[in-house]
Parts: structure tokens; sequence; C-alpha cells
């Protein structure tokens, strides 16, 4: 498959919010199996179902908070897609130019989310400095050293304190923990 577009487009024919980047959810809940048309030929699986993504948008400069609810989650797809649909739904005005879009609140007219020409389409404008999920990795020791091949302990800690992992906070600070992975039956673990 090619590779996948990053960016959000704003989409007038799609009947609800998809995206294929499962990182990209706040929250996760699986859905019962469920299909999305494509084209007038092809479907495909929707893994999980409204679940919200929380993207910063740059709005006149600055960069703004801007929560997307009720999206599906479609690893085989290429794009992300905004629905305008869904947004009107939600009681969001979406407007469309030769320059751009503009997402508005309906009832106060804010503006709360800028898009631009991409391709001759609408895109969304992404503030690609957050990235980054703005929650708290909570790291749990046990399944970290199976992961990283039963590491030192002590290095393990390390790079949570030194935020080499941003984001990172052990979820509990054991002396000892037994590995039944690791061929010696147990790993000695930093001490405080």
């Amino acid at each position: 498959m090619p590779a996948s577009s990053s960016e959000w487009f704003i989409d007038s024919a799609c009947t609800a919010h998809v995206t294929y980047e499962r990182s990209a959810f706040t929250s996760y809940k699986s859905t019962p199996t469920a299909t999305v048309n494509i084209g007038p030929d092809s479907r495909a699986n929707i893994v999980c179902e409204g679940d919200d993504i929380v993207l910063r948008i740059i709005v006149r400069g600055k960069s703004v908070k801007f929560t997307i609810r009720n999206v599906n989650h479609v690893p085989t797809l290429r794009y992300q897609l905004l629905s305008v649909l869904t947004m009107g739904i939600l009681r969001v005005l979406t407007s469309f130019d030769d320059n751009g879009a503009v997402l508005r609140n309906k009832t106060t007219n804010q503006a709360l989310a800028l898009g631009s020409v991409v391709n001759n389409l609408y895109a969304s404008n992404v503030d690609r400095s957050h990235t980054r999920p703005e929650k708290a990795l909570v790291v749990n020791l046990s399944l970290w050293l199976q992961r990283l091949a039963h590491i030192n302990a002590t290095d393990i800690k390390k790079m949570a304190d030194n935020n080499v992992v941003k984001g990172a906070v052990l979820k509990s600070k054991q002396n000892e923990i037994n590995c039944e992975g690791f061929i010696l039956g147990k790993c000695y673990r930093f001490s405080e």
C-alpha cells in the first residue's frame, strides 16, 4: 500500500470522520465488525468507532486545541478525513473558498480551525510542533523489561527520569520484579 497522508482533509462527501492512525486516539474501544464505503465498489473495515482525537490547529498564528469527536479507525485507509456532515451535526459550520476552509462554532461564530488548499484538497492547518499526545505515558516496569529484552531496570528508571521518552512516568517504584520470561528466573531492580 502506498504511504499514507498525515494531513487531515476536510471532506464534504465523507459521512464520518476517519483515520488510519491508531496512536492518534485519546481513548480506544474496539467496535463490532463494521465497514465503510470508500468508493462505488470498495469497502474497508472499521475497527474502532466513537473515540476522540485531539489535534493542535494553527488559527490566526496561534496553536489551538481542536477535538474531533466520533472518529472511525480504518487502518487500511490512506487518508484522514474530517466529515463536513458530522461537524454540521455537532454544530460546526464549514465554509470553503479559493483560499481555504474555515470551521466555525454555529452559535458564537468563533473560528475553531482553518484549512488550506493542498493538492486541490482542503487540509486542516495542523500544528506539526504538537504532534505528540498530550497525555503522559504510564510505564509498567514489568512490561518494559519484557519489551526491552530484560535490560537493567535501573536503565529503564533512568530513561523515565531523564525524559528519554517524553511524558513517560513509572507506574510503580518496585525494587525487585520476578521476570517469568528471563532465563535466570529473577531480575534485580533499582534501589530507592
